[in-house]
C-alpha cells in the first residue's frame, strides 16, 4: 500500500536551517559588477566592484561560481591584443586556463590588414565558471581578477555595459 504526504513546509527540527538534500541548491548570490576598470597589467590584479562576501550553509558544500564581465578592447594597427579574467576565491586563483596553460586569452583582437593608424575594436563578455569545495561555514570572498596580453591600446571592464559573479551553492 503507498502513503502520500501533503506538506507546506519541512523544517529541521532542532537548528531550524532547513533541510539539507544532497545534490540541491541550497542558496545563491548574485551581485552586479558595474564599476569602470582599466586594465594594463600583464599579471592579475584585481577588478574594481568585482568582489562579494559569501557565507555557506554546509562545510561541505559545492560553489558553483559564474563570472560575467564586460570588457572593451581597442588596438591600434596590427599587433596582436587581449584580456582575461580569472575568478579568485579566498585567495586560490581558479585557473582559466585550457589546453593551452600558458596563454588564457578570453577575449582578444588583431587585425593584420590594418595600418598603424587605424584601430580594432571589440566589445564582448568574457565568462568563468569554477566549482569549489568549501570546508567551513566560515566567509570567503570571491573575486575577480583579470589581466592583458601583449601590449593592447585600451582594455575596460564594466565601463559600457556591467558584468555579474553568481555563486550557487550545492549540498553534498
Amino acid at each position: 500500500m503507498a502513503s502520500i504526504i501533503n506538506v507546506d513546509t519541512i523544517n529541521e527540527k532542532t537548528s531550524g536551517n532547513g533541510v539539507k538534500i544532497p545534490s540541491h541548491s541550497v542558496q545563491e548570490v548574485h551581485h552586479v559588477c558595474n564599476a569602470a576598470n582599466t586594465l594594463s597589467s600583464t599579471s592579475y590584479v584585481d577588478v574594481a566592484g568585482a568582489s562579494t562576501t559569501f557565507t555557506p550553509k554546509f562545510a561541505n558544500s559545492k560553489l558553483f561560481v559564474q563570472s560575467v564581465q564586460h570588457i572593451y578592447c581597442e588596438q591600434y594597427g596590427s599587433s596582436w591584443g587581449a584580456a582575461n579574467t580569472a575568478i579568485m576565491i579566498d585567495g586560490n586563483l581558479q585557473s582559466p586556463a585550457g589546453s593551452d596553460t600558458a596563454n588564457q586569452l578570453g577575449v582578444g583582437s588583431r587585425d593584420t590588414n590594418q595600418s598603424s593608424s587605424q584601430t580594432t575594436r571589440i566589445l564582448c563578455y568574457d565568462h568563468q565558471t569554477c566549482t569549489y569545495t568549501v570546508s567551513s561555514t566560515n566567509p570567503i570572498i570571491i573575486k575577480i581578477q583579470g589581466k592583458v596580453f601583449q601590449a593592447i591600446t585600451t582594455c575596460n571592464v564594466n565601463v559600457y555595459s556591467r558584468g555579474f559573479i553568481r555563486v550557487t551553492e550545492i549540498a553534498q
